[in-house]
């Protein structure tokens, strides 16, 4: 569980360095969000597809524990 939630502090870390990258090159930032994604899933799935496994099983208990408030 703590590998998951580290996974998503990352992922927030990465969304703001990419908004401030998306103003630089002065793209959308939904635009550039989408293709970051697309590159990003592209790249775990065919270099490490060992890394999703794991987060498979616990993804909707991390979208419970992170979009609703105890």
């Amino acid at each position: 569980m703590a590998e998951a939630v580290m996974l998503v502090v990352t992922l927030l870390a990465i969304g703001f360095i990419a908004t401030r990258l998306s103003e630089w090159l002065k793209l959308p930032h939904s635009v550039f969000l989408v293709v970051l994604g697309l590159v990003a899933g592209w790249g775990i799935r065919s270099l490490n597809p060992q890394l999703i496994e794991p987060l498979t099983a616990e993804f909707p208990e991390i979208i419970l524990y992170v979009l609703l408030p105890p």
